[in-house]
């Protein structure tokens, strides 16, 4: 633990009612008094209100000063907080003074670290905290807020319990081979590791399906049918080139809206065409790929024109299961396609014209409750891309365990790879982590957290 005695601005960059202020270390008490007209003393809580001296302006402002000594606080430390006025320039006079008074500047998210290293929280809590401050949704907020609370971590650790466990008969099992122990049969070991894989398996479809940040909403279609009109519309700014020129879209275009706190994100593919050459060709080859894993597509047509053969490469690009709605562009026009030939191929068809924007209120309906559908059943915490690669690892892990049970591989075999699926969950809550980690990790705070 860094023995340096830290401050920052903790509160918003914006307006605000309030400037905090934040310190850190042992010398918390110490460098504080040195700049208010009386000393302070360490208290487990309390709060109380002072006069802090500024000296570049030689006066004294008001503050309320919360007190926190060690191990009473969030890092474990002793912890002042200095509540102000919510002035940049104030606040940073403040902090620079702390500095010329023996104060170290914290790093971004160093007041969070020093919480994980102190053990006040494993790393999943820590990163929570940051997931809280950046959470632009309800369900990104409420997932955060899991996290803090130590929901994961729980789940972490049974799975780690029942893992411990084999691995011990395991080794016992190896150890004291020629002694008269129980057997340990591979379905009893089946029956305790494969309730494990399947959680594992969970989270991984959840986040598969659902990802920390939004759901990914696929724009496809034919050239100029209305693709980057609806996007423009949809995402309420004018971001996506539009043109009656046919293939003006030569690569994907990307945003995010918040429709009743769920967030999507908008990408407007290229439209797909039979002839596309270079550049075409590439970004066409990009779009399919984003067709193919998306959660929520929809396929605008232009009624105004004739069947293409290139509807059928998009519905045979679009998964089965992905939800699919078709967008019957430009009923303005005189239509050349009966809906009905659709109607097999979609969960709906919204017939619309997006110079009138008819029925988009009925679309973002529709959209809102296909998320909902999405996340219906599935586990509330959503991982983030570290967690979700030590879980994606751990399970690979286990499923390769559990065909060699089912195949009596021996134990002397599989027990390393236990080993190494419990390093994995390890990481997930800061049990087995390195200093890379943990800098990556923190750096992705912002100040005074």
């Amino acid at each position: 633990m860094n023995n340096s005695t830290i401050v920052a601005v903790s509160s918003t960059s914006g307006e605000s009612y309030r400037g905090v202020i934040r310190i850190s270390g042992p010398e918390a008490f110490t460098i504080t008094s040195k700049f208010t007209v009386e000393e302070i003393k360490p208290q487990k809580h309390k709060w109380c209100q002072s006069d802090l001296l500024i000296e570049q302006w030689q006066m004294n402002i008001p503050v309320i000063l919360y007190l926190m000594k060690a191990p009473f606080s969030y890092t474990s430390e002793n912890i002042i907080e200095i509540h102000t006025f919510s002035s940049p320039v104030l606040l940073d006079i403040i902090v620079q003074q702390f500095i010329m008074g023996g104060c170290q500047p914290a790093q971004p998210g160093e007041f969070t670290k020093r919480a994980f290293l102190s053990g006040k929280m494993d790393l999943t809590q820590a990163e929570a905290v940051a997931e809280i401050i950046a959470a632009k949704t309800t369900a990104e907020r409420k997932s955060a807020f899991l996290g803090m609370t130590g929901q994961l971590s729980r789940q972490i650790e049974e799975m780690q319990a029942v893992i411990l466990n084999v691995v011990a008969l395991m080794e016992a099992h190896i150890d004291f081979s020629d002694e008269e122990i129980d057997p340990l049969p591979a379905d009893y070991v089946l029956e305790n590791l494969q309730p494990v894989f399947d959680l594992l398996c969970s989270f991984h479809k959840k986040n598969k399906e659902v990802s920390l940040h939004g759901i990914q909403l696929c724009i496809c279609g034919a050239p100029n049918a209305g693709k980057s009109t609806f996007f423009n519309l949809i995402v309420e700014k004018n971001q996506a080139l539009v043109s009656d020129v046919s293939g003006t879209t030569l690569d994907w275009v990307e945003d995010y809206i918040v429709i009743d706190g769920i967030r999507f994100n908008v990408i407007d593919t290229p439209g797909l065409e039979d002839k596309a050459v270079d550049l075409q060709h590439k970004a066409q080859k990009k779009g399919r790929d984003i067709l193919r894993n998306c959660d929520i597509a929809l396929f605008i047509l232009d009624s105004s024109t004739p069947y293409k053969e290139v509807y059928e490469q998009l519905f045979a690009i679009i998964p089965h299961e992905t939800p699919l709605a078709i967008l019957y562009n430009k009923v303005d026009l005189p239509s050349q396609i009966d809906q009905q030939i659709f109607m097999d191929k979609c969960d709906t068809i919204f017939s619309t014209s997006f110079t009138t924007t008819q029925n988009l209120d009925t679309i973002k309906s529709w959209l809102v409750a296909k998320a909902e559908q999405i996340k219906q059943n599935k586990n509330e915490i959503l991982l983030n891309t570290r967690q979700h690669f030590a879980v994606k690892q751990t399970a690979t892990i286990l499923e390769q365990v559990i065909d060699d049970l089912k195949n009596a591989t021996s134990y002397e075999f599989i027990v390393g790879d236990l080993r190494l699926s419990l390093d994995y969950l390890g990481e997930i809550v800061g049990k087995v982590t390195t200093e890379d980690i943990l800098g990556e990790i923190f750096s992705k705070f912002c100040i005074g957290k």
